[in-house]
């Protein structure tokens, strides 16, 4: 139950992002031909890089739910043991969130890299990627999403280094 919760909590973050992001970006007055569209979630989910972010987070969590378990059973039948569980489970679930950010931050960091490289070597004339998220309706003539997906595979991303 609550992971479930801390993953509604951390797509509800993303969403709000990618919906603040595509605000912006929809405030760029551009004819259609000079924009493309990605729809940035699809292509974090579908991609390489995504989907091995999305195992670090699951090992994360679970070395987490494990350190929770074990601290619990160290405390015992102590009187403070409700109260000491539940700042070790804030405490964890700070860490989580900071893990999920940095994880979040590094693929966005580089889909953004992605995404430009397109933009300076696409042959449709784009000018400006909009996230598909935010966008109310799309021809699929300037969705790119395929076209980053197919780039954004090609990206290593190493989630342990640098931590």
């Amino acid at each position: 139950r609550r992971k479930k919760m801390y993953i509604v909590k951390n797509i509800q973050r993303i969403i709000f992002v990618m919906l603040l992001c595509g605000m912006l970006l929809a405030s760029i007055p551009a004819r259609a031909a000079e924009v493309a569209v990605v729809d940035i979630v699809r292509v974090i989910d579908a991609s390489s890089p995504g989907k091995a972010g999305q195992e670090y987070i699951d090992k994360v969590r679970a070395e987490l739910d494990a350190e929770l378990s074990s601290y619990v059973k160290g405390l015992g039948n102590s009187k403070e043991a409700a109260s000491l569980t539940e700042q070790k489970r804030l405490e964890l679930a700070r860490r989580f969130d900071q893990e999920f950010f940095y994880v979040l931050n590094i693929l966005m960091k580089n889909l953004k890299e992605v995404a430009h490289g397109w933009l300076n070597n696409n042959k449709r004339g784009a000018k400006v990627i909009v996230a598909g998220g935010s966008v109310l309706a799309v021809s699929s003539g300037v969705d790119v999403s395929e076209d980053i997906l197919r780039l954004f595979n090609e990206v290593k991303v190493d989630f342990t280094k640098g931590r």
